[in-house]
């Protein structure tokens, strides 16, 4: 599946798109990429700034879920909303800077199994 994430961070609002299996997969394929220069038009610091908020974020759910034996997903659905997640945290030093990343599947399986279906006839 393509899924778009897209960011809000420190004036900074980025746009970009990743093929995996799960929203969460996608999520991660994004976070990893938090350590290349200027990714997503970061600065450096701002990169590091998000990527232990969300990492800070990442124990926590963790933790939650090993302490109450629940699921705790880091992607929170948004209500009323089909293949439509969030998730928000804060970074940097204080006054922190609010971080929110919207994940949106793009293009499901079926619609691309569609897709080939109507190109093939």
């Amino acid at each position: 599946m393509l899924f778009t994430i897209v960011l809000e961070f420190d004036g900074v609002n980025s746009v970009s798109q990743f093929s995996a299996a799960t929203a969460d997969s996608a999520f991660r394929k994004w976070v990893r990429r938090l350590d290349r220069r200027y990714e997503y038009g970061l600065t450096v610091d701002q990169a590091r700034d998000l990527a232990q908020a969300l990492a800070s974020n990442h124990e926590l759910h963790r933790s939650i879920s090993k302490d109450f034996g629940g699921q705790s997903d880091e992607l929170t659905p948004l209500m009323g909303l089909r293949n439509v997640w969030c998730v928000t945290a804060s970074a940097g030093k204080k006054p922190r800077k609010h971080i929110l990343l919207n994940i949106i599947t793009t293009v499901s399986d079926e619609e691309k199994s569609a897709a080939a279906r109507k190109k093939s006839e």
